[in-house]
């Protein structure tokens, strides 16, 4: 991580209780935690929930050397020096310009890791199950990237006359480059090529000098009958029903400013699309004004649903729209694209899905069974079935699918057995320092994860109420950006088999006509169109006519077109922009209207404004629970020392931000 990432990462704390942007996003929820041996690789973002104790900053320390003191502990120069190393995987002297701001937020993080580890001693975490549980893949995954590291460090048998013979054979690729400048590059290709080779004969090796026994028997569980397969189907009926499910347009029309236009808009809107007018063309001319999502899921089981909104829709027959009704200044139309009832889905469905059901159900009763008889012992190192169960449900669903039954199962044990051979053999040969810093660092991540589960998250619960109250307080901010009205010139570069340069040449050429530059006329827009716009040229009718853009609650559609939009945003009305590339195509856009910014309503904004408050009420617990342990342990930063290891750290290094503290 460049001491850049790490301004950026202070900065972004900040910026995540700014200003809610526009709902164009959909926020999904993933209640899986990612797994904690997974963390290491995430090292070189320590320095988060930065909060600035202020009250703790003093001027004069102890000691020059000194850049907090808290009860029984300190923290040094050179632990900042070494931390800032372990972080960025880089030495000092290698890392660009560092600000106050950052040394501040890296000291303070410092802090709280030494506080968080004196937190887990107090509950004796190390025997917390799960935490042992997490420690053990931690130890292993740093043995094993050690190990991985050092495979590449190694020569991995390639020799001289190997890289001579590959640069001899490829002397065109490397062009005037003499074969000692072309050492490092062969070297790294060789090694890419031999490392499957290595890495079976790497673990050949070990195989054949270890003291493997297995009792791979144990994993030979029954499997399930046709009569446990019918009867889990018929405990669980409810599980395997699907509710009443329907397809809708919804139709919002912005009244909140005139309603009687919105009123007049939505009749004659529902007018065009009774009379058989597909839901595009239906908004016409108050497409302006007019908000349009597209075949909405809904269900009757919804929790988080508009219920008005819902049973509106579901009154529907298939392709009939709704009368206009009004919600929270908006008129509303719904039109019904196809409604399916509830039903019980059949066995035959769903037999794959409740055979795995009922394979877990058995699994588990087995191992349980099972929990303290041996699967494998490696060199006197026993690996339980209990544990290879545990090991085996932590896999992803994809890859428990992967290794189904017996013959799966055993291919799992024996990479464990290949994990267990290669750990061991790599255990002790690491460095001390780095390596052992690294592990610290880990579980200080660990142990900071629990204090966010059992301190933080009870008070991050968001109610109904407070969204309501956020909502309502804030509806300002809940809009999306205004329509604009366009006509483009679009050269599509797969149709006009063209590269972007090429593409972008001929559209500034096209500009220029457009733009030529006082006191020059511009060409006709339309002219231009028919001369370069890919679509007109072939003839599509309409290509080049005005037409409504602007970001929505569509996420596909957004994901597609938001560039244009934040560019089109950009431009005044009467506007000719300079071309741009976007997507598939160079465009050439002129804004010739633009509408008001439509109000999004409480249910479009719901999932966003419940993220927002639980992030600020994180955001406000985590500083109280760090508050507190900063008086508890009277801890103290000192502003003279920071200054002097800043000054030293960006001795001969160009400043780029000079702020201090304050």
């Amino acid at each position: 991580m460049s001491i850049e990432d790490m301004n950026s990462t202070t900065d972004s704390v900040k910026e995540s209780s700014n200003a809610l942007v526009p709902v164009v996003r959909q926020v999904s929820h993933n209640a899986n935690k990612p797994k904690i041996a997974r963390m290491i690789a995430g090292m070189v973002s320590l320095v988060i929930c930065v909060v600035g104790f202020t009250a703790y900053i003093l001027s004069r320390p102890p000691a020059p050397n000194i850049v907090a003191s808290m009860e029984g502990g300190q923290i040094t120069v050179e632990d900042i020096k070494s931390h800032i190393e372990l972080l960025s995987r880089q030495k000092i002297e290698s890392l660009g310009a560092i600000d106050l701001k950052t040394l501040l937020a890296i000291t303070e993080e410092m802090v709280f890791d030494e506080l968080a580890r004196r937190w887990g001693t107090t509950r004796k975490v190390e025997k917390d199950e799960q935490i042992s549980h997490q420690m053990v893949h931690l130890n292993d995954e740093i043995d094993l990237d050690n190990w991985h590291d050092s495979m590449h460090a190694s020569g991995m048998g390639i020799n001289q006359s190997d890289i001579e013979a590959y640069y001899n054979a490829n002397k065109e690729s490397f062009a005037e480059r003499t074969l000692s400048e072309s050492r490092d590059e062969i070297e790294r290709i060789l090694k890419s090529q031999s490392e499957d080779n290595f890495v079976g004969n790497y673990i050949e090796g070990l195989r054949n000098n270890a003291d493997i026994q297995r009792y791979f028997d144990i994993l030979k569980a029954p499997e399930p009958t046709s009569e446990e397969i019918e009867d889990f189907y018929k405990r669980n009926l409810e599980s395997f029903s699907l509710p009443e499910i329907a397809y809708v347009d919804q139709i919002r029309i912005d009244a909140s400013e005139n309603r009687l236009q919105a009123q007049g808009a939505a009749d004659r809107i529902r007018q065009r699309i009774t009379d058989g007018a597909d839901i595009a063309s239906a908004l016409g001319e108050d497409e302006k004004i007019v908000d349009l999502r597209e075949n909405i899921l809904l269900t009757r089981q919804d929790k988080d649903a508009d219920v008005e909104f819902t049973d509106k829709a579901f009154e529907l027959t298939q392709g009939q729209i709704s009368a206009p009704f009004e919600v929270e200044g908006s008129i509303i139309l719904i039109r019904m694209r196809k409604k399916e009832a509830a039903r019980q889905m059949q066995l035959s469905e769903i037999r794959n899905e409740v055979t795995l059901s009922v394979s877990k159900e058995k699994l588990t009763t087995w191992f349980s069974e099972r929990k303290d008889s041996p699967l494998f012992y490696v060199n006197g190192v026993r690996l339980s079935a209990g544990e290879f169960w545990q090991e085996f449900q932590e896999m992803p669903p994809e890859y428990r699918m992967a290794y189904n039954g017996f013959e799966g199962r055993k291919r799992v044990a024996e990479q464990l057995i290949d994990r267990y051979l290669v750990v061991m053999e790599n255990t002790g040969k690491k460095q001390e320092g780095s390596e052992s810093e690294l592990l610290k660092e880990t579980r200080t991540q660990l142990i900071k994860q629990l204090i966010d589960n059992e301190e933080i998250d009870a008070n991050t619960k968001v109610t109904d109420a407070e969204i309501q109250a956020f909502f309502s307080k804030n509806k300002k901010r809940f809009t999306l950006p205004p329509k604009s009205q366009i006509r483009q010139i679009k050269i599509t570069l797969e149709s006009a088999n063209m590269d972007v340069k090429q593409a972008m040449d001929l559209a500034q050429i096209a500009y220029n006509k457009l733009v030529p530059g006082w006191p020059k006329k511009g060409a006709s827009f339309d002219e231009i169109a028919k001369e370069y716009d890919t679509a007109t040229l072939a003839g599509i009718p309409g290509a080049s006519e005005p037409r409504w853009v602007g970001e929505g609650t569509n996420h596909d559609r957004e994901r597609r077109d938001h560039d244009l939009h934040m560019r089109v945003n950009k431009l005044g009305v009467g506007e000719i922009g300079k071309p741009f590339v976007s997507g598939d195509g160079v465009y050439i856009v002129q804004v010739l209207d633009r509408a008001k910014p439509i109000p999004l309503s409480l249910a479009d904004t719901k999932v966003f404004i419940e993220e927002e408050i639980g992030a600020l009420k994180h955001e406000k617990s985590m500083k109280e629970f760090q508050d507190k342990l900063y008086r508890e342990y009277s801890v103290r930063i000192y502003k003279a020392s920071l200054s002097g290891l800043l000054s030293e750290l960006n001795s001969g290094k160009n400043m780029s931000d000079s702020s201090q503290l304050r």
